[in-house]
């Protein structure tokens, strides 16, 4: 159990210090106004420091050396793979729906996959989500969000 989780706090740290050199390249602000690699620079340091915090506990905690890693059953294993994939359809049809269709497609798979099983709620449900969401941050937030060449 040790081994493992110093295996996985070492690939984080190694991911979020490549997270850290690949921001560079973004201005973090001027003027009083964030700029586009402000966010990502949060969340690398957040990352970094977090790992650092798991390895340390993890190396120096002595409870660890006979604890068992319980995996999920097949049922919570589908649910985690749902997910991932309704992420995946999210990332490769925005460019085509937009950030509202795609939302809308990604959150009807989601709820569908947490166990949701009225297909009219569902539908409700991640209209209204993803309304919500896209309001807030194309509205509120200001932030530009891609429209989707269908829609063009």
């Amino acid at each position: 159990m040790r081994r493992a989780l110093l295996l996985v706090t070492g690939v984080c740290t190694a991911l979020a210090l490549f997270w850290l050199v690949e921001d560079r390249v973004y201005p973090l602000g001027r003027g009083g106004q964030p700029g586009p690699g402000l966010f990502p620079l949060l969340i690398g340091l957040w990352l970094l420091a977090a790992s650092l915090i798991v390895a340390g506990e993890t190396y120096w905690s002595h409870g660890l050396a006979g604890a068992t890693v319980d995996w999920p059953d097949r049922v919570r294993l589908l649910r985690v793979l749902g997910i991932v994939a309704a992420c995946l359809v999210f990332i490769l049809l925005l460019k085509y729906l937009g950030d509202l269709g795609a939302g809308v497609l990604t959150l009807l798979l989601v709820l569908r996959v947490m166990g949701m099983q009225r297909w009219r709620y569902i539908l409700l449900t991640a209209m209204v989500m993803a309304a919500a969401t896209h309001w807030l941050f194309s509205w509120f937030l200001g932030v530009p969000l891609p429209r989707g060449t269908l829609f063009d």
